[in-house]
């Protein structure tokens, strides 16, 4: 494929950019608002790609410019975290220095639950 992919989804207050890292990772970085309106898109766009990972790639959901995320996000997160682990991929959700998404993480606990990194680079590296 070309590598990238911009999906936008029409009306929506969110854009998903999604990159792929030759079988070491796929990169889906959202931007917008990520709630119970935006939640089925980016649902629907995570299990197509969960579907074509490699045995080993993870897959790296970009939240660092995310501008809002309600619980209906937080419900996505564990969803495909749950089910990268079935498959044996690893879902690495990067923050950034996001509170918009570390403070619902942190005070739901959900910061023991997902694998959650600082920066792309840090979830792209293989010394996890």
């Amino acid at each position: 494929g070309s590598g990238r992919a911009v999906v936008n989804a029409p009306n929506l207050p969110l854009c998903i950019d999604v990159q792929r890292r030759d079988g070491v990772a796929v990169v889906v970085r959202l931007t917008g608002e990520l709630d119970t309106l935006t939640a089925p898109a980016v649902d629907a766009q995570l299990t197509d790609l969960e579907a074509e990972l490699t045995e080993s790639a993870a897959l790296v959901l970009d939240l660092s410019d995310l501008a809002f995320m309600s619980s209906a996000g937080l419900a996505l997160l564990v969803t495909h975290h749950e089910r990268c682990a079935e498959q044996g991929n690893r879902l690495r959700v990067v923050t950034g220095n996001n509170r918009t998404v570390l403070r619902p993480v942190r005070i739901t606990g959900l910061d023991t639950v997902l694998d959650l990194v600082a920066t792309v680079s840090d979830a792209t590296s293989d010394d996890h």
